[in-house]
């Protein structure tokens, strides 16, 4: 077939010839249609869930790695320094002997002392609630309207809280 002198096919292979081809590019090329379809916006979201889901895990693992793991855990010891606050709090007779701390509440005695490299918490003198690990050394303190208390962690970092209270105690040692 002749068009304008020019046959059809040498006039087909002189217009694609004439536009410059695309550029080779560095990333792969899923689709290759111009604009951003349904697919690729799912593709899209389906990666990044991904990534943020797995963003907790990882600064758990950071966590972890940053802390010795023979040593108190920051969140342990407030957790420790809340709850002794708490009972105390509604303690009606405070006491320090031989470096146990005993205190009445409810018509019941508690102490709470150091067994092992644990810090425990008992009810009439019966039972085990852990209330810190990892302790090296544990020293109780009267001081006035309130009690001291100086952790030893077993990596030798030392953890000291003062806890005030209003009402009387004494100081004995046996």
């Amino acid at each position: 077939m002749n068009l304008y002198g020019i046959e059809m096919k040498k006039r087909l292979s002189f217009v694609l010839t004439r536009f410059p081809k695309k550029r080779k590019r560095f990333v792969v090329i899923l689709f290759e249609e111009s604009g951003y379809t349904f697919t690729q916006l799912l593709f899209s979201l389906m990666i990044t869930i991904l990534l943020l889901s797995s963003l907790p895990s990882f600064l758990s693992l950071i966590e972890r790695i940053s802390t010795p793991p023979n040593d108190l855990h920051p969140y342990e010891w407030q957790l420790f320094m809340m709850d002794i606050y708490d009972e105390l709090k509604l303690a009606n007779d405070i006491k320090v002997i031989n470096n146990k701390l005993y205190y009445m509440k409810n018509e019941n005695s508690y102490s709470i002392g150091q067994y092992g490299n644990v810090l425990r918490y008992q009810k009439n003198g019966s039972g085990h609630i852990v209330l810190l690990q990892n302790v090296k050394n544990a020293e109780f303190q009267k001081v006035k309207q309130g009690v001291q208390i100086k952790v030893t962690s077993l990596q030798n970092v030392e953890y000291k809280v003062m806890l005030r209270t209003f009402i009387g105690s004494e100081i004995i040692n046996e």
